[in-house]
């Protein structure tokens, strides 16, 4: 069975190629056979399957600024070929707003790219919730149920929230959603995202639907909160 990629919108491989030159009085004396230029070796540099090593060479921090196009990083999950896809957008919104939108599980449907089916149950004596989510996928529709923790607040301010399958026909599927305040009233929203089909999916192929789908979820609920001020 064929796997089909997902397309990462916002990957872009940028290489970087340089020119050497020389200025100096009088004739310049002819020019001998030009000498290999060394190659500067990353030993250290992450291979990871399905992800570019322009993202794979590391993610940049939570505090950097964001680029005009949000782009998916990679997160390596330590003895294992897999990563956590994740993606960072502002939100010109209250934090509040969109703490509402990510914990409005029940309306995922509307919301998150390619889930289909999204509806929460009972509400657990810890505060969190049960829910029951079914999301598209290249190798079929997943269906599971679902976990939603509630809200932790972290000393630095930023907020986190989780979501993560208990039962189903996959064998891992968590959302990470973190949220800080910005500038300006504005809010940092980040998702990070983890997929475990549980069968025999290449883990590039695992991998780029992580980024994907980080990415996707991210930039759907910026959209949707900004358009609902």
């Amino acid at each position: 069975m064929s796997h089909p990629r997902w397309a990462l919108a916002g990957l872009v491989l940028v290489a970087a190629s340089a020119t050497s030159g020389a200025s100096g009085c009088g004739e310049a004396p002819p020019a001998g056979p030009s000498a290999p230029v060394a190659q500067e070796e990353h030993l250290d540099d992450p291979v990871v399957p399905g992800v570019p090593a322009a993202l794979a060479g590391g993610a940049p921090t939570s505090d950097a600024p964001e680029a005009a196009a949000p782009k998916p990083e990679p997160v390596p999950i330590a003895g294992t070929p897999y990563v956590r896809g994740r993606a960072t957008v502002t939100v010109r919104a209250p934090l509040a707003r969109v703490r509402d939108a990510i914990l409005d599980v029940a309306h995922y449907s509307e919301l998150v790219p390619h889930c289909k089916t999204s509806t929460v149950a009972d509400t657990r004596a810890s505060g969190s919730r049960d829910g029951y989510l079914e999301i598209e996928a290249p190798e079929g529709l997943l269906r599971m149920a679902v976990e939603v923790a509630k809200p932790v607040a972290a000393a630095d301010g930023t907020e986190s929230v989780q979501i993560r399958s208990y039962k189903g026909n996959v064998r891992t599927f968590e959302l990470t959603w973190r949220l800080r305040k910005g500038n300006r009233g504005a809010t940092q929203l980040s998702l990070e995202v983890f997929l475990d089909l549980g069968a025999a999916v290449p883990p590039e192929v695992l991998n780029q639907e992580n980024l994907a789908r980080a990415l996707e979820g991210v930039v759907a609920v910026r959209d949707r909160v900004e358009r609902r001020r």
